[in-house]
């Protein structure tokens, strides 16, 4: 007869994965509740399979951001430390344009557009170590001054175009270019004339400009003086007015006013005329209701 305890002992078997309720009794021998649910025993929890592939590179990224940001930040210290030359033009119909550099085109090609004034400057580690100044020669006046550093070198308003160009690195500190020939300013801008007449009844008139009617039209009111000035240009010069007033005849001075005042005496006729620089670079046209 086989002994009992080596079948007790064939008898125990390896531990289940999981244990249900009916495999537990209580101590008094009765099972527990059926409506327990198995109980899964305790494992080391372990990620996913892929979820540490997939939170790896996120890490990697939020690693190599500092880094990036630093290589921009000295890529920009760089390219600003960089020596570099830009400058911009003033073109006909268009006005200034925006600054170009190192290379690229200022100006137009292929649209029949004379350039007539430009500006330069340096940036960069060179800005701090040279002055760069450049002078134009423009049409009928010549050259001008020499200009430095983003300064405007050449005219706007008066349809003149710039025929040359000369440019000159100067150490800091020390004298830059001159040119005694040369006109005395760098940059030349079309002057504006103003005027008002002194009218029967009425007085001195407002300031008129740019062809702008002074006096009257279908009042029957004499004008009795005319008075003129120029604005806005670095140009020498002045206008001149001169009139053939009523008994008196052609004035014998000219100035910027001529007729009379409170004598109640008409202006007959009247001319114009400018002055020094103003006289080399422009014309005056005028004209009367009579």
């Amino acid at each position: 007869m086989p002994d009992a305890s080596n079948a007790d002992t064939a008898a125990v078997k390896e531990p289940p994965a999981f244990i249900t309720t009916d495999m537990l009794k209580t101590e008094d021998g009765q099972a527990e509740s059926k409506d327990a649910k198995p109980v899964v025993p305790v494992q080391d929890a372990k990620p996913a399979e892929g979820q540490k592939d997939a939170a790896e590179p996120e890490k990697q990224k939020d690693a190599a951001e500092p880094d990036k940001q630093k290589a921009d930040e000295e890529a920009s210290l760089e390219a600003q430390a960089a020596p570099s030359v830009s400058y911009q033009a003033h073109v006909q119909r268009i006005g200034w344009q925006d600054w170009v550099s190192d290379g690229d085109l200022a100006g137009t090609s292929g649209e029949s557009l004379r350039v007539e004034a430009f500006s330069m400057k340096l940036t960069g580690k060179i800005a701090e170590e040279y002055d760069v100044y450049y002078r134009v020669h423009i049409q009928t006046i010549g050259w001008l001054a020499w200009a430095k550093n983003g300064e405007d070198s050449g005219s706007a308003g008066m349809s003149r175009r710039m025929e040359a160009l000369q440019v000159k690195l100067v150490k800091k500190g020390e004298e830059g270019p001159s040119s005694p020939d040369s006109f005395r300013t760098s940059f030349v801008n079309a002057p504006t004339l103003r005027y008002h007449g002194h009218v029967q009844h009425i007085g001195w008139q407002d300031w008129v400009s740019d062809g702008q009617t002074a006096g009257t039209s279908g009042q029957s009111l004499r004008v009795e003086a005319l008075e003129a000035v120029t604005e806005g240009s670095e140009l020498a010069g002045s206008v001149e007015l001169n009139a053939h007033v009523q008994r008196i005849g052609w004035q014998d001075e000219w100035g910027s006013m001529c007729g009379t005042e409170c004598q109640s005496l008409r202006v007959e006729a009247f001319r114009v005329r400018l002055t020094d620089e103003l006289a080399s670079c422009f014309d005056v046209y005028y004209r009367v209701h009579a």
